[in-house]
C-alpha cells in the first residue's frame, strides 16, 4: 500500500525520533554518547552568523537527519537564541521557527539528549558559549544593534543541571520513556501499515 505525502512524511519523522532513541541507547552504553564534531560545526555555524535564523533551522534538520543529534543540538538551540536577537533588534519582518521542522528538531533532539544528563548540559553549555562569545554578524553591524539577554529559561535549566541534577534527571527519564512508548507504538502500526 502506498503512503499519501503526509503519511510518508509522518513516517519518515518516526524513523528519525526511532532511531535517535536506539542511537543515543546505544552510544550511552558505548559511553561515546558526547561525540560532536567540534571543528565542523565551529566552520559551519560561524558562516551561519552571516544568514536569516532560518538558516540555523535548516542546517539542524540537516544534522538531525544524518544523526548528528549533538550538532543538531547545538543549532537548535543557538538557533533559538538567534531567533530572539532578530525579533529583539526589530532588523526585519517578526520571525518564529513553525510547523513540522520546529516540532520535529524539539522531539527528535530532546530524545536523544535527555537520555544522557551529562551530554544534555554539554550541547547546552556548547550553545550558550558561543551565543556570548560571538556576535550575530547578519545583524550585529546595523545601528542601533544590542545582543539579546540570554533566556532565563536557560539559566533556570542550566542551574536545575546543578541544584536539582537527580530531579531533573528522572523528569528527562520519564518525559523520554513516556515519548519512547508512543514512538514505538507508531512506527509498528506504521510498519504494519505499509505491510498492508
Amino acid at each position: 500500500m502506498s503512503h499519501s505525502g503526509f503519511a510518508q512524511d509522518e513516517f519518515d519523522i518516526i524513523r528519525i525520533y526511532k532511531k535517535a532513541l536506539v542511537k543515543s541507547d546505544s552510544l550511552l552504553a558505548n559511553g561515546d554518547i558526547s561525540e560532536i564534531n567540534l571543528d565542523e560545526l565551529m566552520t559551519v555555524t560561524n558562516k551561519l552568523n552571516n544568514q536569516h535564523p532560518s538558516g540555523y533551522v535548516d542546517q539542524a534538520l540537516k544534522y538531525f537527519k544524518e544523526s548528528r543529534f549533538n550538532e543538531s543540538g547545538f543549532l537548535y538551540n543557538l538557533a533559538k537564541m538567534r531567533l530572539v536577537d532578530w525579533n529583539k533588534n526589530n532588523v526585519g519582518v517578526y520571525y518564529d521557527f513553525y510547523g513540522d521542522q520546529k516540532v520535529e528538531l524539539e522531539e527528535g533532539v530532546f530524545l536523544y539528549l535527555a537520555a544522557d544528563i551529562d551530554n544534555y548540559k554539554k550541547v547546552l553549555e556548547l550553545a550558550l558559549k558561543y551565543y556570548r562569545e560571538n556576535d550575530y554578524l547578519f545583524i550585529s553591524k546595523k545601528p542601533g544593534y544590542h545582543k539579546a539577554e540570554i533566556s532565563e529559561d536557560y539559566k533556570e535549566m542550566l542551574s536545575a543541571f546543578d541544584k536539582d541534577r537527580e530531579t531533573l534527571k528522572q523528569g528527562l527519564y520519564e518525559t523520554r520513556e513516556d515519548m519512547r512508548k508512543k514512538v514505538e507504538g507508531l512506527y509498528l502500526m506504521l510498519i504494519s501499515n505499509e505491510k498492508n
